[in-house]
């Protein structure tokens, strides 16, 4: 198998003991290689740590790391970037699962398109319907003025190429915070690019941040205001912008946030 170099997985966990020992399985059944993976628990109350102890027992390349205080998502995952020695970054979150030719295909793809930040179509469904899943069928491209208007891409099918980008930082928002790096990681490339085959299994829970949509709102503003350095005013008219579009809004995207 081709040496692309090395995957570092970055996991954020959170009271996600009934799930991330099938996330962890994800990652280790990969028959790419080179990879470690840094799970960083975020003060979970349940018993978290020791499934991801046993889960990962007699590995090395798999690593927890615990945080002494609860930061959010955001926060937990800066913390594993912080920490990657790999030149490519790959989320995983600690309820989803991985297919195990994943990182094998992603890659490859990566190199023969020279994309930098990549993703993949994804299953989804209920946690107590895993059997019988939806599918969300990637773009081909996307662009960042496109993902100005929502994310397009699933989280824990992203990987980028630290070579080409860097090392770039989530927001240490609680909510919203992936949307936010793929926001930063598309200013810098410009184009990401999909792969239409479904390499992600994305479990869908009751009580996920990203089915309350309502309360999202806020942080699609501060998303605005925290990555593009824009003023509030101009952030609450860009995300109005989206469901009312006007001359006058595209003159302030314009005007405020190089696109």
């Amino acid at each position: 198998m081709e040496d692309y170099g090395k995957v570092s997985v970055i996991m954020a966990s959170y009271n996600c003991a009934d799930f991330v020992a099938e996330s962890i399985a994800g990652v280790m059944g990969q028959t790419y290689p080179d990879w470690e993976l840094l799970v960083v628990d975020d003060c979970s109350t349940d018993d978290s740590c020791a499934v991801i102890e046993r889960a990962a027992a007699g590995d090395p390349r798999v690593r927890l790391i615990r945080l002494a205080q609860n930061g959010g998502a955001g926060l937990a995952r800066n913390r594993a970037i912080e920490e990657a020695t790999g030149r490519y970054i790959a989320i995983c979150d600690s309820d989803d699962v991985w297919f195990p030719r994943k990182l094998e295909k992603q890659l490859r793809f990566m190199a023969e398109t020279g994309t930098a930040l990549c993703y993949t179509s994804y299953l989804t469904g209920p946690e107590t319907d895993c059997l019988t899943p939806g599918i969300v069928v990637c773009p081909q491209l996307v662009t960042y003025r496109g993902m100005l208007c929502d994310d397009k891409i699933g989280s824990s099918t992203a990987i980028y190429d630290t070579g080409s980008l860097g090392k770039v930082f989530l927001p240490p928002l609680r909510k919203r915070q992936d949307w936010g790096l793929m926001i930063r990681l598309l200013k810098r490339c410009r184009v990401a690019r999909g792969l239409k085959e479904p390499l992600v299994f994305y479990r869908v829970r009751p009580g996920s941040l990203s089915r309350k949509k309502i309360s999202l709102i806020r942080y699609n503003i501060r998303i605005y205001h925290d990555v593009l350095k824009v003023p509030w005013p101009v952030a609450i008219c860009m995300f109005a912008g989206l469901f009312l579009p006007s001359y006058a809004i595209k003159r302030i995207r314009q005007r405020f946030v190089n696109i």
